[in-house]
């Protein structure tokens, strides 16, 4: 007993290990403030609670378990005019750790009114250095961007290491108290208008995309060649309602369903589908079984809405079987 009481502390302390060397997402957080520019209580009251906000909605080492092995790391550097940005650095560490480094970050010492190319910079040479996750994302705080910062090397370096994961904060300075004028050269910056928010109030607030969905859809599964979802952003997960699509003119979620699960890299996703009939091509029962009996995925459809509602499992398709009864706009088949 004592041995088998031995065994289960070893294989726990392994998989603890194992997990604590996980990282799924690495989060990197810019702020071009400096005591010459950025109010020091606005810095306290309104910049570092929404740092910690952001770090509420990630998970860190402690929190991972056997179905939930990656977990997030972030770090927060805070810089202006020189080359010298102190930081909070990318590594493993617990919630409790980096909120203790986060209580002792203060402004820069300056005066920052030169563009984001340092901050850019330093979100570079930390993730050349410090990344070992697949999914990464960098949060730009800034009172101004300058059509020149999406133009250095730099730039360009950090869009491809994010794959396009850069979101830009608006924040007011002494020299900037407005952050419009820097609309067009921050979506330019970031390739993602979406991904731009004017204040720290709107990117806390907004109804959709606000700075701390981690959101995905059928188009970003088609373009990466793997996806990191949060399990606590899982209630955010937005996929473009059936409107949006062409659904008269071929189905086009249903051509997308048949792209992704012929994807080799998705053998390991399962897809749920719940749908009405008009998302299908032509035939809604051969297509729904054709969605079930594709590789490398299993595929599981409920459709309801009319009285053709069909419920069809993954590898072993089965029989057409009504939607449950009492369902609005159906019957039994």
């Amino acid at each position: 007993m004592r041995a088998l009481s031995c065994l289960l502390v070893l294989i726990c302390t392994v998989s603890s290990n194992l997990a604590y060397e996980t990282p799924g997402l690495e989060v990197v957080i810019l702020i071009k403030a400096t005591n010459g520019s950025v109010d020091s209580t606005y810095f306290s009251s309104e910049i570092v609670p929404l740092i910690e906000t952001i770090s509420k909605e990630l998970i860190f080492p402690e929190d991972v378990s056997t179905k939930q092995r990656e977990f997030a790391r972030i770090s927060v550097s805070v810089g202006g005019t020189s080359d010298d940005w102190p930081i909070v650095s990318l590594r493993n560490q617990s919630r409790s750790e980096f909120l203790a480094s986060l209580k002792k970050l203060n402004l820069a010492e300056g005066n920052a009114n030169v563009g984001n190319t340092g901050a850019i910079k330093s979100a570079v040479e930390t993730l050349y250095a410090s990344s070992v996750a697949i999914y990464r994302l960098v949060v730009l705080l800034t009172d101004e961007v300058l059509m020149s910062d999406s133009e250095s090397d730099d730039a360009k370096r950090l869009l491809v290491i994010t794959d396009h994961r850069i979101y830009i904060i608006g924040i007011p300075s002494i020299q900037n108290p407005i952050f419009t004028a820097s609309l067009p050269a921050a979506f330019k910056l970031t390739a993602e208008s979406d991904n731009v928010f004017r204040s720290i109030s709107e990117a806390l607030s907004r109804p959709t995309s606000s700075i701390t969905d981690v959101m995905i859809s059928f188009d970003d599964l088609l373009n990466d060649r793997l996806v990191f979802i949060l399990p606590g952003e899982l209630p955010n997960w937005h996929v473009k309602p059936s409107n949006t699509y062409n659904v008269s003119h071929g189905g086009n979620v249903y051509d997308k369903l048949v792209q992704i699960s012929q994807t080799p890299d998705f053998q390991y996703l399962d897809i749920v589908l719940l749908t009405q009939a008009d998302v299908f091509p032509q035939n809604t029962t051969n297509s729904m079984f054709d969605l079930a009996d594709q590789p490398n995925v299993n595929v599981f459809v409920q459709g309801c809405g009319d009285p053709r509602g069909l419920e069809i499992g993954g590898d072993s398709p089965g029989s057409p079987r009504g939607c449950p009864q009492g369902s609005p706009g159906t019957e039994k088949s």
